[in-house]
């Protein structure tokens, strides 16, 4: 599984090892994804 992380404010930084390292905290090993990537924002097509 891969996340696909976009933020809300995009004036502030968030590395993916501070992502891992919130996501070991709050989830359960095997729901960490295993690949993440940061985006500006979600591809959208025409229908939304």
């Amino acid at each position: 599984m891969e996340a696909v992380i976009t933020l809300k404010d995009t004036s502030e930084y968030i590395s993916l090892q501070e992502v891992r390292e919130f996501c070991e905290e709050k989830l359960a090993h095997f729901k960490i994804p295993k690949q993440m990537e940061l985006v500006n924002e979600l591809p959208r097509i025409t229908t939304g």
